[in-house]
């Protein structure tokens, strides 16, 4: 095999992240998540109005179940990824991620860190 051949396929070879760059991207996705229920807490606690806090509740719990598959979807990673400079690519396209499989593999990674606490 000649060195272009193997630079052509290299290139399509998968570069998989190391584990700190992944423990980066989680620790920023976390900080974010927090931050964002702190600041709904505050403003519900400030609003002293269950009309406006229950919505806001709820608005919370969509945002914490769907950040990270709008943004593997749509952007190849989350914020963390981003700053971490990791992306999530389809193996098949080197594209970012369809919806459905962003979802399949937040509840994968759900369902695996589910495990780790309890008897699987």
């Amino acid at each position: 095999m000649d060195s272009a051949a193997a630079i052509q396929e290299s290139a399509f070879a998968p570069a998989y992240a190391r584990f700190l760059p992944r423990v980066q991207a989680l620790v920023i996705d976390s900080i974010i998540l927090v931050v964002v229920i702190f600041a709904a807490v505050m403003v519900a606690v400030a609003v002293r109005s269950d009309n406006f806090a229950r919505p806001l509740g709820f608005a919370v719990a969509a945002f914490w179940l769907l950040y990270e598959p709008l943004f593997v979807s749509y952007a190849g990673g989350t914020l963390g990824h981003i700053r971490s400079n990791l992306r999530v690519v389809d193996d098949r396209t080197h594209g970012n991620v369809s919806f459905l499989k962003a979802v399949a593999r937040a509840i994968v990674k759900g369902a695996l860190a589910g495990c780790r606490s309890s008897r699987c």
